[in-house]
């Protein structure tokens, strides 16, 4: 999958994708490579990154 934050740099670009596995998830977070936590109100795009583009 790939994932696209909400978070922008000093000039107002997007950080760059996170291309990863998504291990789980829960109530409020996703789980990705080992054991991060990815909170679901940071997330602005998720695709397959097979199939998608941002």
């Amino acid at each position: 999958m790939t994932i696209q934050l909400k978070t922008v740099d000093q000039n107002n670009h997007h950080l760059p994708d996170i291309t990863t596995l998504i291990h789980g998830y829960n109530a409020n977070d996703i789980v990705i490579d080992a054991d991060r936590l990815i909170p679901l109100q940071e997330i602005r795009n998720v695709a397959d990154k097979k199939t998608e583009k941002l």
